[in-house]
């Protein structure tokens, strides 16, 4: 080390008496102090790593921190575990700045963890992998760029990072840890790029200011709750690469506008649970499962649209939701407890051959339902407290009854009524005290009343007395659209229907549908 000294003023010597007047003589000493190359390296603790090639440091200096490249001819290639943890553990650990050299290739765990004013890092090209809560707690840090050569971002690196504002991934990162920037509040904007294959759970839980959230193709698994009560987030296209949503990841969000891709196969359990103001859902072909509470209590989803492929729904999968209107796909084997109760729906279809305990619970809007050939089995209390239910209409035979009959409930309440086509067989005191009555409605073409008449065209419709009936038009039959002309009960088993002329119309085709 090199001392230099500039004096000014006069120096008091010992050998010379004090003014005894209580003068005193200024002393203005300076120091210029440059120090060479082996005390800067110095600062910093260091370990040589096995076979002596290169060094991890393990602490040094506070302020604006240059890590070296080298010390003492060897390489700096990591820094360790807890190597510059903040006040919370080292009161004189005070960062504001780090820049990390080029030779770095991985930062260990909890290096940087808990430096409330560290407000830059520049990590360089070189660096590998960065350790777990390698930044952790760090609430100045606003910005952040993830270089090219990392791969990997470990669990809780950058949570609670509430400063952030700014996240640039590099396109050949792979993994992102879990919690990796978990609660980093004043985040707004994330691109996951197409290199990238999963998201870590807890990922970006709690990241409420995030608004704009881009996934690209790539991404094969969304972790548990990776999304989680990022109530900002009001639009997400799920990429058809993605094979699994996790429990949770979508959840108590603000998501109004969702495009779940085709090659989506399951949606897991709270996937998007508790998301308020989200309105529409359509599930591609490839969703084969729909988790428990999956869509549970989004208290403004009022249209759903299910795909054949579909083969499970969890229990309360969408209870409390507002849906206005159901048709369930055949492929549909399992409809877990409660998976539609409380919904808004007034018909419903369903198709599949599935039956579950409550699957219905208290859906008190609902008057009429549809039951498919396809349906083997129906629980008991399968639509229970559906207290206006009234109509139900099987397309094939009757459907075994299971569960324990004095559960509460049985199949239906009543009054309700079960209508079963011609041909169909096992409707013999199938579901107890509930009536099963044959709907057999039928076109009359042989009568006087068929055709033409006063302008109008009309026909008689015959069948058993007091089944209700929809009388339904199109012009197109290659390409129907239905339309309902008339809603009707055929007293005494008969019913004249008539409209008039259609003036322009080529050709106008007629057919009778339950209600």
């Amino acid at each position: 080390m090199r001392i230099f000294m500039k004096t000014t003023g006069s120096i008091w010597s010992p050998s010379e008496p004090s003014n005894s007047c209580g003068s005193s003589v200024l002393i203005l000493i300076s120091f210029l102090l440059f120090v060479s190359p082996s005390l800067a390296q110095a600062q910093f603790t260091y370990t040589t790593n096995t076979g002596g090639t290169s060094i991890t440091i393990t602490g040094g200096p506070t302020g604006a921190l240059n890590i070296p490249g080298s010390i003492n001819g060897l390489f700096v290639t990591s820094i360790g575990a807890g190597a510059f943890v903040g006040p919370y553990f080292s009161p004189d650990v005070l960062l504001t700045s780090v820049t990390i050299p080029d030779t770095v290739t991985n930062i260990g765990d909890y290096a940087f963890y808990n430096c409330p004013n560290l407000t830059e890092v520049i990590l360089s090209n070189g660096l590998i992998a960065i350790g777990v809560d390698a930044f952790s707690e760090d609430d100045a840090l606003s910005s952040i760029r993830i270089p090219g050569s990392v791969s990997n971002i470990g669990d809780g690196a950058f949570e609670n990072c509430t400063s952030l504002t700014n996240v640039s991934l590099s396109e050949t990162l792979t993994n992102i840890g879990s919690g990796a920037f978990e609660s980093c509040s004043n985040l707004t904007s994330i691109i996951i790029p197409c290199s990238v294959v999963a998201i870590g759970t807890n990922a970006f839980e709690y990241c409420t200011g995030l608004t704009n959230a881009t996934i690209s193709y790539g991404l094969a698994n969304i972790g548990p709750y990776a999304f989680y009560g990022c109530r900002g987030l009001t639009n997400i296209i799920i990429p058809g690469s993605v094979s699994n949503v996790g429990e949770g990841a979508f959840g108590l969000s603000s998501l109004i506008n969702l495009t779940i891709s085709n090659g989506v196969s399951v949606i897991g359990d709270v996937a998007f649970g508790w998301s308020a103001v989200l309105t529409s859902v359509s599930f591609p072909p490839s969703v084969r499962s729909i988790g428990l509470q999956a869509f549970c209590l989004c208290k403004s989803l009022t249209n759903v649209t299910f795909s054949y492929g579909l083969t499970n729904i969890g229990l309360s999968a969408f209870a409390g939701c507002p849906i206005t209107s159901l048709c369930l796909p055949a492929s549909l084997l399992s409809c877990g407890e409660g998976a539609f109760a409380g919904c808004s729906f007034g018909s419903l279809s369903i198709n599949g051959g599935f039956s579950g305990d409550y699957t219905f619970d208290n859906c008190t809007n609902l008057t009429n339902v549809t039951i498919g050939a396809g349906v083997t089995n129906l629980a008991f209390s399968m639509f229970a407290y559906c207290n206006s239910l009234t109509n139900v209409f099987f397309q094939g035979n009757a459907p075994a009854a299971s569960g324990d009959p004095e559960d509460g409930t049985l199949v239906f309440y009543s009054p309700q009524i079960c209508y079963y086509l011609p041909g169909t067989t096992g409707w013999s005191n199938t579901y107890q005290e509930v009536p099963a009555v044959l709907w057999n409605p039928l076109i009359q073409t042989g009568n006087g009343n068929f055709g033409v008449q006063n302008n109008q065209f009309g026909f008689d419709i015959t069948g058993t007395p007091a089944i209700p009936i929809v009388v339904e038009a199109s012009t197109n039959l290659a390409n129907p659209v239905w339309t309902a002309l008339t809603n009707v009960t055929l007293t005494n088993g008969l019913f004249h229907f008539s409209e008039p002329l259609q003036a322009g119309s080529p050709a106008r085709y007629y057919r009778i549908g339950s209600p």
